[in-house]
């Protein structure tokens, strides 16, 4: 009787050590991944352009100030007009 509860002890053991490493190296790779999406887009110029949208977005929301033109294009990347839409919706609403 105790080797039978000597193997179903050393049975779970082995399983929960597997799926632990397999829980490990999955974290692991989701998180190489994120890594290399983002030092990958780090080095895009339309990501920066994409960040400006966003920091845009919240200054037009916090602010209530429209960009200007100059404001639009950032590192030759220029912006999406439906932005500047957005902006002018909001200020004919709020302003």
């Amino acid at each position: 009787m105790s080797v039978v509860v000597v193997v179903v002890v050393v049975v779970v053991v082995v399983v929960v050590v597997v799926v632990a490493v397999v829980i490990v190296i999955a974290i692991a790779i989701a998180i190489a991944i994120v890594v290399v999406v983002v030092v990958t887009l780090s080095f895009s110029v339309c990501f920066w352009c994409y960040c400006r949208v966003v920091i845009v977005v919240v200054v037009v929301v916090v602010v209530y100030r429209c960009p200007g033109s100059d404001d639009v294009v950032l590192y030759g990347c220029r912006c999406s007009d439906v932005i500047l839409w957005l902006c002018r919706y909001y200020r004919i609403l709020y302003v």
